[in-house]
């Protein structure tokens, strides 16, 4: 009989080396995958860091952030001294244009190329002229950096001769600056100036009377004076007129004369500071001079950065002032509330002839009232899952414009209305007084 082989020893020990690393493998792998689930519930576990967020509701473009009507403040206010720098710098030839358009608004591109160049050049100062030169003259390129300095849109301007005061001798015969003339080949600017010695010129002049700083522009409100400087018994002499006809080139309604001696001491600031050179208490208290009278007109410069662009000049009127804005007493702003809260009723479950018969009453509260910005009511209707949404905010100008846009919306609501639905009607009230109503179809 054969004897049986056994599995030889060098194999066994192979086998068994083999089976170990096979163990170790598999406890190295469970290891690491055991390490790797643990992380997300670690990171999992950590506090998520606190982002703290703000509650106010982010500012609009059109919000107004303050009003500035007293002198001093004008004067040391740094967004009116940058943005009325940018309407002519205080220069008499370029105020001269200004008035001379008529108004203007770069959105509807009536401002002229003239009146551009003009008001890039009102920004020169003596240390932008060519020193260098025999001829006062300044580099175009420097006139294209003010260009887009004070307008949004500058790359349309035709750099050409300019001829300053439209040729108007009332202005014209007294100041040395009469244009500047563009030399193609040098690409500069050349001063042209007259033979003339200026001493207390005739002048388009400004009082600032108002500052109203939005958070995305400035609207400056002015009353012009045109000074027309003669002699008198050897001594100069002014008369202060409330108009001038650049058609007909002549000042036009005559306030008063005095001697320019009397006009500088009484009538003019000696603070240096001050932006249109007037004592404003002076000015407007003058018994000779009817303030009142005097045309009012309104920058508008939108904030870009840290800089003002002009957008529109504009003569305020009626239509567009602001109004004044007066306080009524408790009994009537009672008297206001009950001609809207007598058709709430309990304020839900209110019917839709209630409804009709309240928006006919805002209707004609806001046509009463429109002289008065707080007692202006706004509407938010929804009905059949649309909002129609017609709210005043305390930026918007309250005039007759806005007045029969807001009453169209309400009579939009009106043919809106479902008149088989029933309404939740609330009110948001401001100093006592409703300002908006809100009506929910149930």
């Amino acid at each position: 009989m054969e004897r049986r082989k056994g599995i030889p020893l060098v194999a066994l020990v192979i086998f068994i080396a083999l089976l170990v690393a096979v163990i170790l493998t598999c406890v190295i792998i469970l290891s690491a995958n055991k390490n790797k689930n643990k992380q997300p519930t670690q990171q999992a576990t950590e506090p998520e860091p606190t982002v703290q967020t703000s509650t106010e509701p982010e500012p609009s473009g059109e919000e107004l952030l303050r009003t500035i009507e007293k002198e001093k403040e004008l004067n040391d206010s740094t967004e009116v001294q940058n943005a009325f720098k940018t309407v002519g710098n205080k220069k008499t030839f370029a105020k001269y244009a200004i008035y001379q358009s008529g108004g203007f608004d770069v959105d509807r591109n009536n401002v002229s190329n003239e009146l551009k160049l003009i008001l890039a050049l009102s920004q020169l100062t003596n240390e932008d002229m060519d020193k260098d030169s025999s001829t006062k003259s300044v580099a175009k390129t420097t006139v294209e950096e003010y260009a887009e300095k004070i307008f949004e849109e500058s790359d349309d301007i035709n750099y050409e001769d300019v001829n300053l005061y439209n040729n108007d001798e009332n202005f014209l015969s007294q100041y040395k600056v009469s244009g500047y003339v563009y030399d193609q080949e040098t690409d500069k600017y050349k001063v042209k100036e007259e033979d003339v010695t200026e001493e207390n010129p005739s002048a388009i002049t400004e009082v600032i009377t108002r500052a109203d700083i939005y958070t995305n522009k400035i609207e400056l409100y002015v009353k012009p004076i045109f000074t027309e400087s003669f002699i008198y018994e050897e001594e100069y002499a002014v008369t202060l007129n409330y108009d001038y006809d650049f058609q007909q080139k002549e000042f036009t309604d005559t306030a008063f004369s005095c001697l320019y001696s009397e006009y500088e001491s009484q009538l003019l600031s000696t603070y240096n500071r001050d932006l249109d050179g007037f004592v404003f208490d002076s000015i407007s208290g003058i018994d000779q001079l009817d303030f009142n009278s005097l045309k009012e007109y309104k920058y508008t410069l939108i904030k870009k950065g840290d800089d003002y662009k002009i957008k529109s000049f504009e003569l305020v009127t009626k239509e567009n002032e602001k109004p004044e804005v007066t306080e009524l007493n408790a009994d009537q702003k009672n008297a206001f509330n009950f001609e809207i809260e007598q058709y709430r009723d309990e304020g839900t479950g209110v019917s839709s002839s209630n409804i009709v018969s309240m928006l006919e009453s805002i209707i004609s509260l806001n046509e009463n009232y429109i002289d008065n910005a707080k007692n202006v009511v706004g509407v938010k209707l929804t009905v059949g899952g649309e909002t129609y949404d017609k709210t005043v905010s305390e930026s918007d100008t309250i005039d007759v414009a806005l007045v029969g846009e807001l009453n169209g919306k309400i009579n939009d609501m009106l043919e809106a209305l479902d008149r088989d639905s029933t309404y939740t009607v609330t009110f948001k009230y401001k100093d006592g007084v409703i300002k908006t109503v809100t009506i929910k179809e149930e």
